[in-house]
């Protein structure tokens, strides 16, 4: 399962583009749009299917799904509400639990994208269903009361997330995005010939690189700079 704290974390290009990764090495993979709000899955992937589809309790799972016909071995669960969307999580709501019991059964990885937890309750339904969570954040776009309501919630449901998927977006604007980017790196990852190196100390030429410290006064011993902490280990 694909979550964020917040909206426009990048969950949803992250469940996309691991579910092609995934099938493009020959794997069945089945991905769910859960995200009935903004449902965006389908629009990306040319693909769609009708939620009074899924209202019918006699309709199977085979007949929800479409194979996108840029990746084969990709098959896509994907509707958006276009009226109540009260009635539609109740819809999903209901069938999520048989969907994900029998999409187990006809693909190798089934993977699910969900509303962010930080801002609705509609991803905790498939929270308590699915092996594994990756929690998606975003620098600069995350909220952190969002972030720490979304570990809160899955700590009540006694989910740690199997993963932090951290995404940066220079296009808009990363502080760091410029700094570095005058040289540019050889394929051996080393700068290009003629490029500035950095001076050296006096006396530091033959040291080995050591991690950044602050010194103390006198003769004492320098010492590190704590770790700030993180809210998942």
């Amino acid at each position: 399962m694909f979550t964020s704290p917040s909206p426009r974390d990048g969950k949803t290009a992250s469940a996309i583009g691991y579910s092609l990764v995934l099938a493009a090495s020959n794997f069945r993979v089945i991905l769910f749009d859960f995200d009935v709000r903004r449902s965006d899955i389908g629009r990306r992937l040319n693909v769609g299917a009708d939620l009074t589809d899924l209202s019918r309790m006699d309709t199977k799972l085979d007949q929800l799904l479409v194979e996108p016909v840029s990746a084969p071995g990709l098959r896509v669960f994907s509707a958006s509400s276009q009226g109540d969307v009260s009635r539609a999580l109740d819809v999903v709501g209901r069938r999520l639990p048989e969907l994900l019991r029998t999409a187990r059964e006809l693909a190798d990885y089934v993977i699910v994208d969900t509303p962010p937890v930080g801002q609705v309750s509609d991803a905790l339904r498939a929270a308590v269903t699915v092996d594994d969570i990756v929690l998606v954040t975003r620098p600069g776009n995350t909220d952190r009361t969002e972030l720490q309501h979304t570990r809160e919630l899955l700590d009540r449901l006694g989910h740690t997330p199997t993963g932090l998927l951290l995404i940066g977006d220079w296009a808009v604007g990363d502080a760091y995005a410029a700094y570095g980017a005058d040289v540019v790196a050889e394929p051996n990852g080393r700068p290009p010939a003629g490029a500035p190196v950095p001076p050296v100390a006096a006396g530091q030429a033959d040291e080995a690189p050591t991690a950044s410290v602050t010194a103390g006064e006198g003769n004492e011993e320098p010492t590190a700079s704590p770790p700030k902490p993180f809210p998942y280990p």
